[in-house]
């Protein structure tokens, strides 16, 4: 875990606004972990909700059927990637956790609205129990 938010890393992710730029790239598979004193997981969720950080991510997943997206939630921090296992779990008791999955859910449909490939996103069980991500998602499929 690094704590020096401004230290050099080794690791160079690339930021784009167009999807096939980050789909297309096979080299970004890396995540940059950190937290390490820096802030309280919840307050750097809570900022990037409301800075709109919150980066959707994507794993490609070549099946016989054709090609799935994994959607994978990330914070952009500077040009750092924060994990979720930084996070996910010290948030779930709070109100940011179902504002982060919906975010989610927004940001991966948006992205794919227009694309043939499918997406996959993963819920918790509290996830599906909850009547209003239940409801948000039901909306945006449909």
């Amino acid at each position: 875990m690094a704590s020096d938010l401004s230290k050099k890393r080794d690791v160079d992710i690339k930021l784009s606004d167009n999807v096939d730029d980050i789909l297309d790239d096979d080299s970004i598979d890396i995540v940059v972990e950190f937290m390490g004193g820096v802030e309280k997981p919840y307050k750097v969720v809570k900022k990037a909700l409301k800075e709109d950080r919150i980066i959707p991510v994507f794993q490609k997943i070549e099946k016989k059927e054709g090609v799935t997206y994994e959607c994978l939630v990330r914070i952009k921090e500077g040009n750092n990637l924060i994990s979720p296992a930084v996070f996910l779990n010290i948030i779930k008791p709070t109100p940011y956790y179902f504002q982060l999955t919906k975010r989610m859910i927004e940001k991966s449909f948006k992205i794919f609205k227009d694309r043939t490939e499918s997406i996959s996103i993963n819920f918790s069980y509290d996830d599906l129990e909850n009547e209003e991500i239940k409801n948000f998602l039901i909306k945006k499929i449909n």
